[in-house]
């Protein structure tokens, strides 16, 4: 369009839609509509995504009818004309019946001029089209046809068919011109009224998504992964332990081999051994022995469990844990356990706890320890309030650059609308001077008509909508060398 503004050339959009009807497919040939309309957008869309890749077959996909499609070009301020209909269906009789159903629906006229269309058939469409009052195009239809028929690029038509061409696409933009001005106005006081706010969203909202994002990806994904790798660690380390305490017992039963302990000191030396040791932040983390019976052997905060038949022994929960100890260990000589213990050196408390235990062959000994799942989930805290403290020190970096970001944008925003009051006042005053004037103001670029005042505008006859339509000459008609007008009707190039 800027191209043709440049020199000196009319632009009217236009497009060329195939549509199925019936059991045909035709074309239809859409003008001067408006390419910003959303409805005809959305429409060519749905045309687009219901086409297979080859030919002109259609999907699955549902598409508009017809009428449907007629109606959206027209709401776009368009005109809608049959392209190359005789190419559509030869046989004249099935013509006039297609193009009676189509009219019925709103079609605004037929193409006449056709490269593959001779005079008689011409004749024929410009009668049909007279019928239903209807208005008629020509065009070169460029199907790769030009080597065919030797067609070039334009063509010509009479004057009296583009004035009545031009005269329908004005009717058609006035009409949807009438239909969007409330429409228009009411989106133009929204977009007034909510400008600052977009302005905003578009700002706040993409900062809001990435720390939400981050959040969602910390608490969602690293810390119960954390959480995983200190529980798997945990394990691991009363693992260690246990088989460290495996190994004193082992090297308290070769004494016994070597004959230079009894097996009674060497079990009692071993137990008291076991009892003195203490690990964990607080020193309060301890082993505990029991045998097979199950007996307990040896328990730093429970000695009066020691020496006892705990078969009978129950959990907060009900569960008869050195049962299952023993149980565990024979079936698989070692392994983790959750059951519910007293804190540490407290036996007023209770939590849930996880022991690894883990069986002395030789002396047929229990050993186990374990870890609180409290201690983990206050490590786990611990990170959290450290991750919290971080995350509040960047938001409050974010809504400070936030607002630095905001308050430029406001105050960009203000010029700009400054500017564009003072431009539409500017352009108001010139407009008001100009359409005040008691002589007709005309203003051509390129030979164009862009512009004229209402004096003008009475005088040619025509309104500003048909300005930028007009050719020169119909407002200032050339005098051949005998002194007179070309006569009305005369074909002339487009």
């Amino acid at each position: 369009e800027s191209a043709c503004a440049r020199h000196g050339i009319g632009f009217i959009s236009g497009l060329e839609l195939s549509v199925s009807h019936g059991y045909k497919e035709v074309h239809l040939l859409c003008y001067g509509f408006d390419r910003a309309d959303d409805g005809l957008a959305r429409t060519l869309t749905v045309l687009k995504s219901s086409r297979t890749t080859t030919g002109h077959t259609f999907a699955g996909a549902p598409q508009p009818s017809t009428g449907e499609l007629i109606d959206t070009v027209h709401r776009a301020g368009g005109v809608v004309l049959l392209a190359h209909p005789l190419m559509t269906e030869s046989d004249p009789a099935k013509l006039e019946q297609l193009v009676d159903a189509l009219f019925a629906l709103g079609l605004d006229g037929l193409e006449v001029g056709h490269p593959l269309a001779n005079a008689e058939q011409q004749r024929f469409l410009r009668a049909v089209a007279a019928r239903h009052d209807a208005v008629v195009s020509s065009g070169t239809d460029h199907h790769a046809l030009m080597e065919e028929t030797g067609q070039t690029v334009g063509v010509d038509v009479l004057s009296t068919e583009w004035r009545s061409f031009r005269d329908c696409l004005v009717a058609r933009r006035r009409a949807s011109q009438r239909a969007g001005v409330a429409r228009d106005a009411a989106q133009s006081t929204a977009r007034n009224g909510t400008g600052r706010l977009r302005m905003l969203v578009q700002i706040v909202l993409p900062a809001l998504a990435v720390v939400c994002l981050f959040t969602l990806a910390l608490f969602g994904y690293f810390l119960p992964r954390f959480e995983e790798a200190l529980l798997e660690r945990k394990r691991e380390t009363i693992q260690e332990l246990t088989r460290t305490i495996w190994s004193m017992l082992d090297e308290a039963n070769k004494q016994v081999l070597a004959n230079r302990l009894t097996p009674e000191e060497a079990r009692k030396q071993a137990a008291e051994g076991v009892r003195s040791l203490r690990y964990g932040r607080e020193g309060l983390d301890y082993f505990w022995l029991q045998d097979l019976s199950p007996r307990m052997i040896m328990h730093p905060y429970r000695t009066d469990l020691e020496g006892q038949d705990l078969s009978d022994f129950r959990d907060a929960r009900g569960v008869h844990i050195f049962t299952v100890f023993a149980d565990r260990v024979r079936q698989d000589g070692s392994g983790y356990v959750d059951y519910v213990w007293q804190w540490q050196d407290d036996p007023e408390r209770l939590e849930a706890k996880e022991s690894y235990i883990m069986m002395f062959e030789p002396w047929e000994w229990v050993i186990g320890t374990g870890m609180y799942i409290d201690d983990v989930n206050a490590e786990i805290l611990s990170l959290e309030r450290q991750i919290y403290h971080v995350m509040l020190v960047i938001t409050g970096a974010l809504v400070l650059l936030l607002l630095v970001i905001v308050r430029g944008g406001l105050r960009s925003e203000r010029l700009r609308l400054s500017a564009e009051r003072r431009m539409h006042e500017s352009n108001a005053r010139y407009a008001s001077l100009v359409r005040a004037a008691a002589e007709g103001v005309l203003f051509v670029r390129n030979r164009r008509c862009v512009y004229a005042n209402p004096v003008f505008l009475e005088l040619a006859g025509c309104d500003a909508d048909e300005l930028s339509l007009l050719d020169w000459h119909e407002l200032f008609p050339r005098v051949n060398h005998q002194g007179t007008v070309p006569a009305a009707g005369s074909e002339t190039e487009i």
